[in-house]
């Protein structure tokens, strides 16, 4: 029995020696290994969101009709007042027609009254006055010489009263037809007549509402960015036929997840770029900040409205683009790898070589791109810091180092 005893201890003894032996002698495991270095950086945070006009105007239709012709295309620059289509109104034109004639007749009636009436009437009181004037010329003339005789007892005084009472006569006939030439000038007649101009003017104005609410006018200047009517179309009032705006600078919707608007402040920097024009980029700003958060497909996200100069007008509306925003900058910084940085018991750290074994340290860290971090404590630069592996690390492990 004691024999037994003795041989099972040997046998314990040399298994726990076998595995002394097998640990000590295992390998020590290959981890890659960086270097912290010193440079500038650049945090950038990268997201999505779409473009639009920073003002706009849309254009409905103010009459129903068929679009007889298109007067403007898409992305051509436009005028406030410039005819974009006309719809069919024959009616409408005719009346307008008829209405500038009778304005044109009204006009010339006003001018005839204002300088005496009709021409054959005027011309008429013009001649008998003319005519008056003459016999009492010659009425005076004959006073004259009858008072001579009078006065030489060649004529009695009868004879001269005659003659006085045709000059009075002659007189009056004269002032009768100088009286009626005046009121030609100033009767019913001249009131009738511009009543009638303002009457035609009214019909006129009215048949060219008409004529105009069948030409569709853009409401501002600018690139007309959404146009699609055709020729053959029917519009009906408050139909959305376009919209203008200003495209020279565009207003882009940039939609940043909800824990990284901590990162985004007015007037940071932002580039954008377009799969539609590759190559292409746009600068411009962070212009407001979000009011709240909202679902987009399945993010929370809040709508950064950024202010983006588009010179070319290139960068169209409704386009889906790429964004990045600067969140910060810093020269000459303690720089790792992101992938160096870990969470160990909710605190952040990397697992730092020394010698040939590794040690926790906990870091604080700064700004951060894609590909890098700033270390602002813990990490001084030459320090190597493990990179990613797919193994567990732990405190005091013996590693071999290697390049990434």
């Amino acid at each position: 029995m004691r024999l037994i005893r003795w041989f099972l201890l040997v046998v314990v003894l040399a298994a726990v020696a076998a595995s002394v032996y097998l640990v000590v002698q295992r390998p020590k495991p290959t981890i890659p290994f960086a270097a912290a270095s010193r440079g500038d950086i650049t945090s950038v945070l990268l997201t999505n969101g779409q473009v639009e006009p920073l003002d706009s105007s849309a254009i409905h239709a103010a009459a129903s009709g068929r679009v007889r012709r298109i007067l403007a295309s898409q992305g051509q620059t436009i005028s406030t007042g410039a005819v974009l289509l006309q719809l069919e109104d024959d009616a409408a034109e005719g009346e307008t027609r008829d209405a500038e004639a009778a304005l044109s007749a009204a006009q010339a009636r006003l001018r005839q009254v204002q300088e005496g009436g009709s021409p054959m009437r005027r011309q008429e009181l013009q001649g008998l006055l003319d005519q008056a004037r003459l016999t009492l010329s010659h009425a005076i003339h004959q006073q004259s010489r009858v008072s001579r005789l009078v006065q030489a007892n060649a004529a009695t005084l009868q004879e001269l009263e005659a003659e006085q009472r045709q000059v009075a006569i002659a007189r009056e006939r004269a002032a009768t037809y100088e009286a009626q030439l005046r009121v030609l000038r100033t009767n019913a007649e001249l009131a009738d007549a511009d009543a009638a101009v303002v009457a035609a003017q009214a019909r006129l104005d009215a048949a060219r509402r008409r004529v105009d609410s069948a030409s569709l006018r853009s409401a501002a200047t600018g690139t007309l960015f959404e146009f699609a009517a055709k020729p053959g179309d029917w519009l009906r009032p408050g139909d959305l036929v376009g919209r203008v705006g200003n495209l020279e600078t565009v207003s882009v919707r940039v939609y940043v997840d909800e824990p990284e608007l901590g990162r985004v402040r007015a007037g940071m920097p932002v580039t954008i770029r377009w799969d539609g024009l590759a190559g292409a980029s746009w600068k411009g700003a962070v212009d407001r900040l979000p009011t709240r958060i909202q679902n987009f497909g399945t993010r929370q996200v809040g709508e950064v409205l950024c202010r983006i100069e588009n010179p070319s007008r290139n960068l169209l509306p409704g386009a889906n683009i790429n964004a990045e925003i600067i969140t910060g900058q810093q020269s000459q910084a303690v720089l790792v790898p992101k992938q160096a940085i870990r969470r160990r018991l909710g605190d952040e750290g990397v697992w730092k070589l020394t010698g040939d074994t590794i040690r926790w340290q906990p870091v604080r860290t700064g700004i951060s791109s894609v590909t890098e971090a700033q270390v602002l404590e813990g990490v001084r630069e030459g320090d190597r810091v493990a990179l990613l592996v797919d193994r567990e690390l732990r405190d005091g492990m013996a590693v071999q180092p290697q390049d990434p």
